[in-house]
């Protein structure tokens, strides 16, 4: 007979795999889910697996278990790992949902704390914000009920900030900053969303920055210049016909770089292409060979077989990082005469000899005395 199980302890379960959406082993679920027996683990990992809302990925010790259902809110999770890296204490609360509680400072309003409850209002939050057709309505919705929901542990608000520009790219309209907007008002507007459930401040600060940001954008994108279409078609052929030339050693010149270049590129943009590529090919140094994925020994080893001058324009090397100090050519000192030869000394003449005096010229070999007899 088969042993019911609760859908309660299941969704403990379902919880758990949800917080690594890599997935777990069956002892790294153990761990998470404290003293439940393993069997037990077992049994409602294999219903689970019958019942479809649980994935089972590779085999035998390297078995992993992930949830089947589709991740939630991939863009909303992305944006709260992108705005909460490095600034929470705990690194695993990081894109993930609330579990504990949590406090706002300066006001009364305590928002939700129990787990289940954040994660359906989570959820019906997205759905809601989906359903929104407007992209600036969905934007402020966005802006509004994020941070009065607080479903992350910290960074709500910069997380709904950066959330309510989905919208604005998704329909390549101009994005909104609040570089200009005074940390009091746009606070003011929140508090009364926590407080009074009131929207008109927080809708009177949206609408003036979004003004504002159309006005940075426009002088921004104003002065900057138009991009070439021709190299953003080609900007990776560009990069791998540069780094092939490079690494075979071979030279830059209209025949090689056509070689490689005419199965890769459109027939209409082979001769821009081909002449953008030589321009490159002469162009490198060792402040842009990281572009073409190149490293300096192999630029040095091409410049080398190519007989080039190592030698690099004075704007180049102002540019590149690596660049060496130049010290201006000195002139080479002027050759000086000869020193005048000196004469040679004048001979001394020998000295005289000196006389030995007449004692030491005796022999000091004396004559034995003769003895007399008395």
């Amino acid at each position: 007979m088969t042993r019911s199980l609760d859908p309660s302890s299941l969704e403990i379960v379902v919880r758990a795999l949800r917080s690594r959406p890599e997935g777990l082993t069956l002892d790294e679920l153990a761990r998470a889910l404290g003293k439940l027996p393993r069997r037990t683990l077992q049994r409602r990992l294999a219903r689970l697996v019958q019942e479809g809302r649980v994935l089972v990925v590779g085999g035998g010790k390297y078995r992993r278990y992930r949830p089947v259902e589709v991740e939630r809110a991939p863009e909303e999770l992305a944006v709260s790992q992108a705005g909460a890296e490095n600034l929470l204490a705990d690194s695993s609360a990081v894109g993930r949902l609330r579990r504990i509680d949590v406090a706002i400072s300066g006001t009364v309003y305590q928002p939700l704390g129990i787990p289940q409850r954040i994660e359906e209002l989570f959820d019906r939050l997205l759905a809601t914000a989906s359903a929104i057709e407007d992209p600036f309505e969905q934007a402020f919705f966005v802006m509004v009920q994020l941070p009065y929901l607080q479903p992350f542990e910290d960074v709500n608000k910069r997380v709904a900030r950066i959330a309510g520009n989905i919208p604005f790219i998704r329909y390549n309209l101009a994005p909104l900053s609040f570089v200009d907007v005074p940390e009091r008002v746009y606070v003011d507007g929140l508090l009364g969303v926590y407080e009074l459930n009131r929207i008109e401040l927080a809708r009177d600060v949206f609408v003036w920055a979004y003004e504002r940001s159309c006005q940075r954008y426009t002088v921004a994108r104003d002065a900057l210049p138009q991009p070439d279409p021709l190299r953003l078609r080609n900007r990776e052929l560009l990069t791998e016909v540069v780094n092939a030339i490079v690494r075979d050693d071979r030279l830059p010149d209209d025949a090689a770089v056509r070689e490689l270049a005419a199965p890769l590129v459109d027939p209409a943009d082979l001769e821009a292409f081909v002449a953008m590529a030589i321009h490159e090919l002469h162009g490198l140094h060792e402040g842009n060979l990281a572009r073409y994925r190149l490293r300096p020994s192999e630029l040095q080893r091409w410049r080398f077989k190519q007989h080039r001058a190592p030698a690099r324009p004075a704007s180049q090397l102002a540019t590149s990082r690596l660049a060496t100090v130049v010290t201006p050519r000195r002139s080479p000192p002027k050759s000086r005469p000869p020193p005048k030869s000196r004469p040679p000394p004048k001979s001394r003449p020998p000295p005289k000899s000196r006389s030995q005096p007449k004692s030491r010229l005796r022999s000091k070999v004396r004559r034995p005395r003769r003895r007399v007899d008395d």
